[in-house]
C-alpha cells in the first residue's frame, strides 16, 4: 500500500475551505466565526495506511517498546556540498512506512525514527540543543529534512535494516539541495538552523561511513559550516546556542587538523580572536585553543620536515609542559576502588567525571600527551648536543608519560560501560570513548597489556555500536599511532 502523506485533523468546513482548523474538542473557532455547527472531526486512524514492510513494523515496534520502557522508568556564499557517497535521487522523499504504536497512534517512520534518535543517540551528543530547535523549525525546512536522515540512517544500523538506509539517502540529498538553498539566501544563510544543518550533515556522513572510503564529504561538511560563522560575525557571540555552535564547529575543525596534520585555517583563528574578547583568561577554552594551535603547526612542521629536530623536541616538551598546567585548571574527576564497583577495569582505580564534557576535556589532553610524548622519544635519539644519558632519561619519561595517559583513559572506561545500552545517554558516552581508546591501542610506546585491554573494548563498543570503521582500525596490528588515520576521531565530535 502506498501512505498518501499525513491527513489533515481539521474538520469537514475547515478542509473544505482550505483553512487551518485549531481542532477544538468543543468545535472549531472557524465554524464559530460564521456562525455554523462544527461537522467535528474523522478518525485519523481510520485514514493512516499501514505499511506491508511487516519486518520493519515489527523491528520499529520493538524499539519502540524498549523507548517506551525506558521513559517509563525515567518518568522524566557558501560551498555547495557533493553528495559522493550518498543517493543520487533528488526528490523530495515522502513517507513510505507507517508504524502502528498502539491502538490509539500510527507514527510515519520518519516521526519514529526522530523519536529514537531524540531519545538514544542526542542525549549527553554535542547535539543536545536540537529537540527545541528542532521542534521550532517549519516542515520542509532543511533542518526536518536532515534530521530524518541522520535519524533513519541511525535506525537502520540499529536494526540492520538496508532499507531504511536506503530512505535516510533520499532525505540526506533533500536536505542538501534544501541547505543549499539556504545558503545561497543572505537572510537564512546565517541563521542557527542552517548551521545546524550543515553539522547534522557532517553526523550523516559519519553515520554512513564505512571505514574505507576517504573523508571527503564530512571534511567538505565542516569547511562549509567555518564559512557560515564567517558571514555570522560577532553577533553569534550573542546567544549561549550561538557560543555553542561556534565551539563546536572549532572543535571538529580542529580534531580534523590534528587527524591530518595540517595547519588550522586563518579564519578559524582570527574568529577566535574575536571570540577571546567575550571570554574570560581562566577560562580552559580560552587556554585550550592556542595549544592546540602550536599543536597542530607542529604537527604539520613534521610532516612536512619543515624545522631541525632540536626545535621539534623543544617545541613538544614545552607544550607538553602547558598541558600538564592546563589539567591542573579543569574540572576534578572523583577515584573510585575498582575491586567491589567496577571488576572490569584495568587496575585498582577508575575516574568518575562530573559531566561527559568534563570526562572528554581530560580525555583530549590526554590523548594530546600522547601524541606529543611519542614525538619527544622519537625525536630524542636524533638531537646532537644531548648526551646518550640525557636521551635515554628524557626517553624513559616519555614512554612512562605515555604508559600514564593510557592507564588514565582506560581508569575513564569503566563507569561508561556502566551505562545500560537502554540508557538515553550511552551512545554519546560510548562514542565519546573510541577515538581515545584507538590512541591508547595504537600508540607505540604503550605497554602490551594497556594496549589489549583497549583493543578488548574498542572491540566491544563496535559490536556494541555496530560501526564497522572500528573494524577496519582493529584490522590494522602496526602500532605507530594509526588512531592519527583510522577516522574515528568523527565519532568523538558527534
Amino acid at each position: 500500500m502506498v501512505y498518501r502523506g499525513k491527513p489533515s485533523a481539521g474538520c469537514h468546513s475547515c478542509r473544505r475551505r482550505r483553512i487551518k482548523c485549531d481542532g477544538k474538542p468543543e468545535g472549531c473557532s472557524q465554524c464559530s466565526k460564521i456562525s455554523i455547527e462544527c461537522p467535528g472531526y474523522r478518525n485519523l486512524d481510520d485514514l493512516l495506511w499501514r505499511s506491508e514492510n511487516a519486518t520493519t513494523v515489527r523491528k520499529a515496534k520493538a524499539s519502540y517498546d524498549k523507548i517506551a520502557k525506558r521513559e517509563n522508568r525515567s518518568t522524566s556564499s557558501s560551498p555547495n556540498y557533493s553528495t559522493t557517497s550518498s543517493s543520487s535521487s533528488h526528490s523530495s522523499p515522502g513517507s513510505q512506512d507507517l508504524v502502528p504504536v498502539n491502538s490509539h497512534v500510527t507514527l510515519s517512520l520518519e516521526d519514529f525514527g526522530v523519536i529514537n534518535f531524540m531519545s538514544s543517540y542526542v542525549p549527553g551528543s554535542h547535539f543536545d540543543y536540537l529537540p527545541k530547535l528542532y521542534s521550532n523549525s517549519a516542515e520542509g525546512s532543511p533542518l526536518r529534512s536532515v534530521v530524518q536522515a541522520a535519524a533513519l540512517a541511525s535506525f537502520s544500523r540499529d536494526t540492520d535494516d538496508l532499507s531504511l538506509m536506503e530512505t535516510a539517502r533520499s532525505h540526506y540529498a533533500n536536505a542538501l539541495t534544501r541547505t543549499n538553498a539556504n545558503l545561497r539566501n543572505p537572510a537564512l544563510a546565517t541563521e542557527d538552523q542552517t548551521l545546524v544543518s550543515v553539522l547534522l550533515l557532517s553526523l550523516f556522513e559519519a553515520m554512513v561511513w564505512d571505514g574505507v572510503q576517504e573523508l571527503n564529504n564530512w571534511t567538505t561538511h565542516i569547511m562549509g559550516a567555518l564559512s557560515i560563522l564567517k558571514l555570522r560575525g560577532q553577533k553569534q557571540f550573542e546567544t549561549e546556542l550561538g557560543w555553542r555552535l561556534f565551539q563546536q564547529v572549532g572543535n571538529n575543525i580542529r580534531s580534523s587538523c590534528i587527524q591530518n596534520r595540517s595547519r588550522i585555517p586563518p579564519d578559524l583563528r582570527a574568529l577566535f580572536a574575536e571570540a577571546k574578547q567575550q571570554l574570560k583568561e581562566d577560562d580552559p577554552r580560552m587556554m585550550l585553543e592556542p595549544l592546540l594551535a602550536e599543536l597542530t603547526e607542529l604537527s604539520a612542521d613534521i610532516k612536512e620536515d619543515a624545522l631541525p629536530v632540536p626545535e621539534v623536541l623543544q617545541a613538544a616538551m614545552m607544550l607538553d609542559y602547558r598541558f600538564t598546567i592546563l589539567m591542573q585548571l579543569i574540572p576534578d574527576y572523583k577515584l573510585e576502588d575498582s575491586r567491589t564497583k567496577y571488576p572490569e577495569a584495568f587496575g585498582d582505580t577508575v575516574y568518575e567525571y562530573p559531566t561527559l564534557l568534563a570526562s572528554q576535556f581530560w580525555s583530549s589532553c590526554r590523548m594530546i600527551r600522547v601524541l606529543l610524548n611519542e614525538i619527544i622519544h622519537g625525536y630524542t635519539p636524533h638531537e646532537p648536543t644531548m648526551t646518550d644519558a640525557a636521551k635515554e632519561s628524557l626517553q624513559t619519561q616519555a614512554a612512562n608519560t605515555v604508559e600514564r595517559m593510557g592507564l588514565d583513559i582506560c581508569a575513564s572506561v569503566p563507569p561508561i560501560l556502566k551505562l545500560s545500552p537502554s540508557s538515553g545517554t550511552y551512545k554519546a558516552s560510548a562514542n565519546s570513548l573510541l577515538w581515545p581508546l584507538s590512541v591508547v591501542r595504537s600508540a607505540s610506546l604503550t605497554p602490551a597489556p594497556v594496549s589489549e585491554y583497549a583493543s578488548k573494548w574498542l572491540q566491544y563498543l563496535g559490536d556494541e555500536l555496530k560501526l564497522a570503521p572500528i573494524r577496519k582500525a582493529l584490522e590494522n596490528k602496526d602500532r605507530r599511532l594509526e588512531s592519527l588515520s583510522d577516522g574515528l576521531h568523527i565519532f568523538y565530535l558527534t
